[in-house]
């Protein structure tokens, strides 16, 4: 278990877990990790184990507790103090408290992504509290209580910063740095409140069109943090209505992430608006020191506050490294920013049943496909082949170990399968105003990214948790895989991919092979929603489900109509049909998809953060919305009738 901890000033901490009820602690560390960030402020990582080599018990209520020792003596009483003076436990429980999921049973998971701190939009409360509200009322049911939190991205929003919020940013950095300040590269003078728009897009070549707040300095992203996550780093005094709506519901968040296993992975907010969108962004920011900077406190910011404790032993090899690069920054800042723009170890997995695994879609990203073909400025693949490959490799022998009654959860920052409405728009419009206005990067832009996904996934039950978009909603999707020239170069890509059936003979003969089913669980956004009541009015009226449409797909052209027992119905463009046998067909995928439809929830605005059950075949999903839990769905894997 990894527990991670901030305090203003250095101290000799002990972290220490046990059984609720019980007073001998059954796991420690003596000697957490410990990096002195700023002259007043320190960051901890607890790595604590088991006693005697044994395991922790699952399916039974631990609590933890943080000891100050002095001169040998261990002392909890001052955390047992700051719990209950700031309310982070639950009912009548003296410390924070969790539980491990018993391998074989359901899995119950709380997910979502995207919190602005000034969005009141989609409501005035942070759907992050809603999730404080389940456990509190589930708190010694573990068949209900969610065992994780997946947060999917955005937790922070870097260049959409609020006047009001940057001023608390000042006043925090103040208190931490001790006269400590950042000085810029090419001589560069940090700006004001309200004056940052300019001077990131034209010395960083950032692209967002919110940024007159960006933060800049670490000082700044380490700040965010701390006002993203307790109230009590907010100064008192009056400040606009959708601030304090937001700080209304932080002590909330922070006991639901005190006393809830939470996995989180980036997108492009924790950084900047358009993160490495294509590849001449990425290659256009490097090419300026400050957007070089920018980006390098970024993802500091990120390994200490959000990734360090995903998956402690993956960043082993290299952490005394990253924690030397902080400490040194001043002396070096150049290292810093070395070090960070090349670590690739952000992808990992929670150990539940079935595993989690969350994919990074923003720092390997590739050159080729996109709406303009090889242009380096069109939509990146969202993951090259090289990262596809370390991902294959990395989850092979993991799903090896893993039932088949299982499906394989992915979490993904942005949805696969998106309302085809939103796509074609947004392509229609980024032709005209360019990639970055709307955010051309979904993986319906990159088309060829896309078809390489599907036949990655083989004839897997997968379920995708997804945000991003600031709308909530559910989709399924069957993908039907034929022998074609594209699926024999995929599998000289990729010699370690266990596909269930490949094709026989020298030349394609475009037979099918194998289905993969899908389930997409959508939910965005925790506080930053889309706010249209016409696009939601819009959005409600797409329907896929009508007659078994499905999409086949030759190479990158795809038509309109059915596949069925080994028979074409092909549309053309005046609607009449004919029938055509496999081998004339020549399709690679028939993609059928499901949404807005009785099985599946409709499109939603309002703020939300989603809960799901797996218990093997068996998929539940559900919203916490203002209004409350809405939309409840239920799936099973073993049955065509949700997908056909």
């Amino acid at each position: 278990m990894t527990i991670w901890l901030a305090t203003f000033s250095p101290f000799s901490l002990k972290f220490s877990i046990r059984q609720n009820g019980s007073s001998d602690w059954i796991g420690d560390d003596e000697h957490p990790i410990q990096i002195r960030v700023f002259p007043k402020l320190y960051c901890y990582l607890a790595f604590v184990l088991p006693a005697a080599g044994g395991r922790f018990p699952t399916n039974e209520l631990l609590e933890y507790s943080i000891a100050e020792v002095i001169r040998g003596v261990a002392d909890y009483s001052s955390f047992e103090k700051m719990v209950a003076d700031d309310g982070l436990s639950y009912g009548d429980l003296k410390l924070p408290s969790f539980f491990l999921q018993r391998p074989g049973s359901k899995l119950n998971a709380l997910y979502g992504s995207c919190r602005k701190i000034h969005d009141d939009l989609g409501g005035a409360t942070d759907a992050m509290s809603f999730g404080d509200d389940i456990v509190s009322q589930s708190l010694m049911k573990f068949d209900v209580r969610p065992a994780v939190l997946c947060l999917g991205g955005d937790q922070i929003y870097a260049d959409d910063v609020h006047d009001a919020c940057l001023d608390e940013i000042g006043t925090l950095t103040g208190k931490f740095s001790d006269g400590f300040v950042e000085t810029l590269p090419a001589g560069l003078v940090l700006p004001g409140k309200g004056k940052r728009q300019d001077f990131v897009t034209k010395n960083a070549k950032f692209t967002s069109d919110a940024a007159k707040n960006h933060l800049i300095t670490f000082a700044d992203y380490v700040a965010m943090y701390g006002l993203a996550w307790n109230r009590n780093n907010w100064t008192p005094g009056s400040r606009p209505p959708e601030i304090v709506t937001f700080i209304n519901t932080l002590s909330k968040v922070r006991r639901l992430l005190a006393n809830t296993p939470t996995y989180m992975i980036f997108d492009d907010h924790d950084v900047t608006d358009d993160w490495n969108l294509s590849v001449r962004w990425e290659e256009d920011v490097k090419a300026f020191r400050l957007g070089t900077r920018i980006v390098a406190n970024a993802l500091a910011a990120y390994w200490l506050f959000q990734g360090w404790g995903n998956d402690y032993d993956q960043f082993a090899a290299i952490e005394s490294g990253l924690r030397e690069a902080i400490e040194g920054r001043q002396q070096d800042y150049q290292s810093m920013e070395k070090i960070f723009w090349a670590v690739d170890r952000w992808e990992f997995f929670a150990p539940t049943y079935p595993l989690i695994y969350f994919l990074n879609t923003r720092t390997n990203r590739g050159c080729r496909d996109g709406l303009l073909g090889m242009d380096r400025s069109a939509p990146a693949y969202l993951k090259n082949v090289q990262s596809w490959i370390a991902t294959v490799k990395k989850l092979r022998p993991l799903l090896d170990k893993q039932s088949r009654d299982y499906p394989l959860v992915l979490v993904v920052p942005g949805p696969v399968f998106d309302f085809p409405t939103i796509d074609q728009l947004q392509a229609t419009i980024s032709a005209i105003e360019g990639p970055y206005k709307y955010d051309l990067e979904s993986w319906a832009a990159n088309k060829n990214h896309l078809f390489l996904f599907m036949r990655l996934c083989g004839a897997q039950n997968i379920v995708l948790l997804s945000g991003d978009v600031h709308y909530g909603f559910t989709a399924t999707a069957k993908v039907s895989t034929f022998d074609d020239d594209y699926l024999r170069d995929a599998i000289r890509q990729f010699p370690d991919l266990a596909l269930p059936k490949k094709g026989e003979g020298v030349k394609p003969t475009y037979k099918f092979l194998y289905a993969a089913k899908f389930i997409q669980l959508t939910s965005s956004a925790l506080k930053n929603s889309s706010g249209s009541e016409s696009s939601a009015l819009a959005m409600q009226t797409v329907s896929l489900s009508d007659e078994g449409l499905a999409l086949l797909i030759r190479g990158n052209d795809f038509e309109l109509g059915k596949y069925k027992n080994g028979d074409f119905t092909v549309y053309d463009i005046y609607g009449a049909y004919s029938q055509v046998r496999e081998e004339d067909a020549k399709v690679s995928f028939a993609l059928r998809e499901r949404v807005n439809d009785a099985l599946n929830s409709p499109y939603i605005s309002s703020h939300n953060i989603g809960w799901l059950t797996i218990d093997k075949q068996d998929i539940t999903h559900c919203f916490y919305t203002p209004s409350g839990k809405i939309s409840e769905r239920r799936w099973n894997f073993s049955s065509d009738a949700y997908w056909e």
